[in-house]
Order: C-alpha cells, then sequence, then structure tokens
C-alpha cells in the first residue's frame, strides 16, 4: 500500500485503524498441531498456507516490478482509501516509471474470516529507489482479499 499511496501522492505512512469485532463474527480455524507457517504468526493449516502463497506472489510481483501481475492480483472492485481499481492502474504505472528498484519483506502476523473476506495482517519493511534517493519504510497493514475462483483477489491495502 505505501508505494502504491507515494505514487498517488499520498503521505508515505498510512495508518489503518482496526476496531475490534465481536467473537461471533471471527471463525477461527484451530490448526492440527501447534505448527506456524514458517517465517510468519500464523497457524499453519492448509486454507491459511493457501492464503500466505497468494499474497507472496503479491509481494513478489512487486518486487518484480510488474505492474501487470499486480493488476491481475487486484479486485475490479479495489477500493482503498481514495485509491479505487481505475486510479491503482494509473498510479502502479507511474510507480514503475519513476521507481528503479524494490525490495518488500512482509512479516504475516494473522489471518481472519470476516464478512466473507480474508484479512490478512502483516507488517512490512519496504526499500525502493526512486529519483536517485533510497527511501525505507516500515509500518503495519492489512491486505483484504476476496474469494475468487480457486484463489483470491485483493480488495485493499495494495
Amino acid at each position: 500500500m505505501l508505494l502504491v499511496l507515494a505514487a498517488c501522492g499520498a503521505p508515505a505512512a498510512t495508518t489503518v485503524e482496526v476496531q475490534p469485532l465481536p467473537a461471533h463474527d471471527v471463525a477461527v480455524q484451530a490448526p492440527s498441531t501447534d505448527a506456524m507457517i514458517p517465517n510468519t504468526d500464523v497457524a499453519s493449516t492448509p486454507e491459511n498456507r493457501r492464503v500466505i502463497e497468494f499474497c507472496e506472489r503479491y509481494r513478489t510481483a512487486l518486487e518484480a516490478m510488474d505492474a501487470v501481475e499486480l493488476l491481475r492480483l487486484a479486485s475490479p472492485h479495489y477500493r482503498s482509501d481514495d485509491v479505487t481499481y481505475d486510479v491503482l492502474k494509473t498510479a502502479l504505472q507511474n510507480l514503475m516509471k519513476t521507481t528503479e528498484q524494490i525490495r518488500y519483506e512482509i512479516r504475516y502476523r494473522s489471518v481472519e474470516r470476516r464478512d466473507g473476506h480474508v484479512i490478512v495482517s502483516i507488517t512490512y519493511s519496504a526499500s525502493y529507489r526512486a529519483a536517485g534517493r533510497v527511501r525505507h519504510v516500515t509500518d503495519s497493514s492489512e491486505l483484504v482479499l476476496e474469494p475468487h475462483a480457486s484463489s483470491f483477489l485483493i480488495l485493499s491495502g495494495m
């Protein structure tokens, strides 16, 4: 989300306020063992592994500066702050023109199912070179995914 919002002229870091949900709105799938997905804070279940694998497609596409793949991963209903799918498309094109290199690391904190969506809480570290300057930002955010066919699409949080 940081890089896309920066390409739209938004402040570098965006804070998202998350309201706690009543217990009945959160579906928790207990893992069959105490195992966590490696390098995450997420329980290792088949569904959680699918979610993390999808999010890794997003991360690697961002590092590869592949605007076409990033748009494939975005929902046509994408909306994050004032960024719609059409604005996202333009912002990604601008980002790829002005950015020379991107390094994007994600620590997956949790995966929750809420109102038919998957909410992935992350901490990210982004380093990128643009206009000859190297910038580095670390922040927390959420990727909101919607189920699509046998996978997902990103509804917000890029």
